[in-house]
């Protein structure tokens, strides 16, 4: 089975989180961007903004053919409660050509309910493998719990 882990990083936190799961798994990877620019302080805020107005983010190419994988990891930062904008509009890109899914969220809380899991669940009409919920601060892994 071909896995590609796939991961959206504002601030790098997750981009460590899903690297280190590929590595670990053995898998091939893909990050994907936006043409929004979010980052430091100002873009933290219009992240989050955009996230609670249900605004909509523009990706950019991605070089990777999709249909080639069986298997996918989704790794995103929560915003606001919910998968970032850029992994959300992916799902929505992609989800004729993903089957099978497990989920990698980063936040700063202590604990992350199911909420974003059952959201990406609903937007690619699949029942996810699992989740990971991973507490990071400073690109620091704090916590990680794995649901199933």
């Amino acid at each position: 089975m071909k896995t590609l882990v796939v991961y959206y990083s504002r601030s790098g936190n997750t981009e460590k989180a899903a690297l280190e799961k590929a590595e670990e798994i053995g898998a091939d990877f893909l990050q994907i961007d936006t043409i929004e620019d979010v980052f430091g302080p100002q873009g933290f805020m219009k992240a989050g903004k955009m996230t609670v107005l249900g605004r909509e983010m523009i990706l950019m190419p991605y070089e990777k053919d999709i249909k080639e994988y069986d298997r996918f990891i989704l790794c995103s930062p929560i915003w606001a409660g919910k998968v970032s904008l850029p992994m959300k509009k992916f799902a929505e890109t992609e989800k004729d050509n993903i089957n099978s899914a497990d989920y990698l969220f980063t936040h700063g809380g202590k604990s992350m309910k199911s909420k974003p899991a059952d959201e990406l669940d609903k937007i690619l009409g699949i029942k996810r493998g699992q989740y990971e919920s991973v507490q990071m601060i400073l690109k620091k892994k704090l916590n990680s719990e794995i649901f199933i």
